[in-house]
C-alpha cells in the first residue's frame, strides 16, 4: 500500500506539469487516459489595433479521454445500490 502523502505530492506535481505544459502551448497527452488541451473565450474586435490580451476573457482546460477508455467506462457493471424510483 501505497502512503497517502505520496499519492498526493504524485498529483499535486502532476497537475502543476499539466498547467506548466498547457501554459506553453502544448497539448498533454497523459498515457492511455487522453488528452489535455486548453479552449479560450475572447471577444471580438473590428480592427487590428484593437487585438490583445484585453480580449481574452477566460481560459478553460479540457481533458479528451481516449476511445478505449470511454468504452470501457460505457461497458463498466455500474451497482447503483440505496437509489430507487419514486
Amino acid at each position: 500500500m501505497i502512503p497517502s502523502v505520496y499519492v498526493k505530492a504524485t498529483v499535486e506535481s502532476l497537475c502543476q506539469t499539466i498547467v506548466h505544459y498547457l501554459m506553453l502551448g502544448y497539448n498533454v497527452k497523459l498515457g492511455d487516459l487522453g488528452n489535455f488541451y486548453l479552449t479560450l473565450d475572447s471577444t471580438a474586435v473590428d480592427s487590428s489595433k484593437d487585438a490583445g490580451l484585453s480580449q481574452l476573457k477566460d481560459i478553460y482546460i479540457r481533458f479528451h479521454p481516449n476511445k478505449e477508455l470511454i468504452e470501457k467506462v460505457r461497458n463498466a457493471d455500474v451497482t447503483l445500490e440505496g437509489v430507487y424510483k419514486l
